[in-house]
């Protein structure tokens, strides 16, 4: 809890003036458990990145442009848990109730509706 309350109004500021409004990129501090995750978190091309703010990252995630992780608007309540050390690539879709196991890859434009084992290289529909 103070990694949130310490670095939240800092992190906000940073967030609206260069990750909003130069890269339109949407990713809200409450993702990360700590300040390693934020520290290690790859953005090779920032651009087009939406994360739900109820969704949960992990250390030494990268994350490509035009990706979407959120929720199934009839579930509502599931969110996804991106674990450490994942991969994610341009235009990957990530929705619903599902966990993204450790060292996993995520092709591009691929649509994750369900987990994905750890180690594991997930591309087309998976669910």
């Amino acid at each position: 809890m103070e990694f949130k309350s310490k670095y939240k109004f800092y992190y906000k500021i940073l967030r609206k003036i260069v990750l909003q409004m130069i890269y339109h990129v949407e990713i809200n501090p409450c993702v990360f458990d700590d300040i390693e995750s934020i520290v290690s978190l790859r953005l090779p091309h920032p651009y087009g990145i939406i994360i739900h703010s109820k969704c949960k990252i992990g250390k030494g995630v990268t994350i490509f442009q035009f990706v979407t992780i959120g929720v199934v608007e009839k579930l509502g309540t599931s969110y996804p848990v991106i674990s450490d050390y994942v991969y994610i690539g341009t235009g990957a879709v990530i929705l619903g109730n599902c966990v993204i196991g450790e060292n996993a890859k995520i092709g591009a434009n691929s649509t994750i509706l369900t987990a994905v084992p750890p180690n594991i290289t997930a591309t087309g529909i998976f669910k």
